[in-house]
């Protein structure tokens, strides 16, 4: 387990940060409101001509927290499970 480590850790680090910035594919099967993700969320701040782009601003910062708090805790195995077939011991 210990030397699969980093790989897991660079995989599951990728595969949070795709599902997590799914846009299209929570479009199309999340119909109720209740249920949103984040990014869908996002649009309720466009309206047909105008866009409050204050709030739009406040809420992308606020969506992008979760992400960084994740490569913060996770920095050390990403870096390794990234590099660890690049160089012969």
């Amino acid at each position: 387990m210990p030397v699969i480590l980093p790989g897991m850790a660079a995989v599951m680090t990728y595969c949070f940060m795709r599902s997590w910035n799914e846009y299209l594919f929570a479009l199309a099967f999340l119909t109720s409101t209740n249920r949103k993700t984040l990014p869908l969320g996002l649009t309720q701040f466009f309206g047909e001509y105008t866009a409050e782009w204050g709030s739009v601003m406040a809420a992308a910062a606020i969506t992008t927290v979760p992400m960084i708090v994740l490569f913060l805790l996770v920095q050390t195995q990403l870096v390794s499970g990234l590099t660890a077939g690049s160089v012969k011991q």
